[in-house]
């Protein structure tokens, strides 16, 4: 299985951490702000999933989403083309590193399942606290421990090479609560709360969308996997999946996959 940038569009608007993306934008704008005359940063935005989510609510907000990673800002700019956004601009660069921003720019910032990833994630922290304006509102999704990911890639791994995983996962590096509370503190955040969301994907085109080359949590494992047999993992983590997690009686399949989403005041 490959993720075309077709299908990571699709994925965008519509994919399984879009919900995820909902409740960060209800937790911190509330389900009905009196304005929506605000400035959003999303960092490490992916594709976009949230930055178009609040595009489309918030009509008079200035958003700009941000990333290292040129394509998916490529694919980002093709689907605010295509569907004609106004209110979002795109930047390639480095959340740890934004030194394009002045001090107290921002309302919200955002990072949903992307500062999980930086090499220092306090550094980003720090400087999404920096550009916030102050009493402005931040908003970090990290999948849990026990989400259904780390579990079978884990267990995926082990059967295919007779060994336990050999690194560790950056999508759970922030999946222990008092973790995420404290490096949000150090880096400045007030009032720290880390709520947990749990949302069920069903369909099993949706997760076979998901458990594909091109998203970056398949491509951690797959970077240490020897060329001749990453197309025989692939295959066989849909195996270890429909395994793990069995189909109900009317056959849908339930994935475990809980997240907390760190919300902090500056």
């Amino acid at each position: 299985m490959a993720s075309t940038p077709q299908a990571l569009k699709v994925l965008s608007r519509f994919g399984f951490t879009s919900q995820f993306s909902v409740e960060a934008l209800k937790l911190t704008t509330g389900d009905q702000p009196k304005s929506d005359n605000f400035k959003i940063l999303d960092v490490a935005t992916g594709t976009g999933t949230l930055s178009l989510f609040a595009s489309s609510i918030f009509k008079n907000a200035d958003i700009i989403a941000s990333d290292f990673s040129p394509n998916m800002i490529s694919i980002l700019n093709q689907i605010i083309k295509e569907d004609g956004i106004t209110n979002i601009k795109t930047k390639v660069e480095d959340g740890m590193n934004m030194k394009d921003y002045n001090n107290d720019t921002f309302d919200y910032c955002y990072s949903m399942f992307g500062l999980i990833y930086f090499p220092d994630r306090v550094k980003g922290l720090k400087e999404m606290h920096r550009v916030l304006k102050p009493n402005g509102k931040v908003a970090i999704g990290s999948w849990r421990k026990d989400h259904y990911f780390p579990v079978i890639l884990s267990k995926t791994y082990e059967k295919l090479m007779g060994k336990p995983l050999p690194i560790e996962q950056p999508i759970i590096s922030l999946g222990d609560k008092d973790q995420f509370k404290k490096e949000m503190e150090e880096a400045g955040f007030k009032n720290v709360q880390i709520h947990l969301i749990d949302k069920i994907p069903k369909d099993l085109k949706e997760y076979k969308d998901i458990l594909s080359k091109g998203n970056p949590v398949i491509d951690d494992v797959l970077n240490i996997i020897p060329d001749d047999k990453k197309q025989q993992f692939e295959d066989l983590l849909v195996q270890v999946t429909e395994q793990t997690y069995p189909r109900k009686s009317d056959g849908t399949i339930e994935l475990d996959s809980p997240c907390y989403i760190g919300l902090g005041t500056k």
